[in-house]
């Protein structure tokens, strides 16, 4: 086994094998405007594996291994989780 492979499988075990992931969609115009309108997500400034979602009054905190926001773009979702997409074996 090569050394790569070795320290990759080793890196897996050390972080599990199940990631959780969210990207947060950027805002559209289905989603509704006015003075109705209320944006129910917030993110952590100091934590980005932290999201809050508002529902019923309440802040609800979901913690996962990695928030993107609106803004990231494709290239930084595929970076982020590129060596973990590597087979096994």
């Amino acid at each position: 086994m090569t050394l790569r492979k070795k320290l990759h499988n080793e890196l897996v075990d050390l972080k599990g094998n199940i990631r959780v992931y969210c990207r947060v969609r950027p805002v559209i115009k289905e989603d509704g405007g006015g003075k109705n309108a209320e944006n129910v997500i917030s993110f952590d400034e100091d934590d980005d594996a932290i999201l809050n979602v508002f529902s019923r009054g309440a802040a609800k905190l979901f913690e996962m291994d990695k928030v993107f926001r609106p803004e990231s773009t494709q290239e930084q979702v595929r970076n982020n989780s590129a060596e973990l997409n590597k087979c096994r074996s």
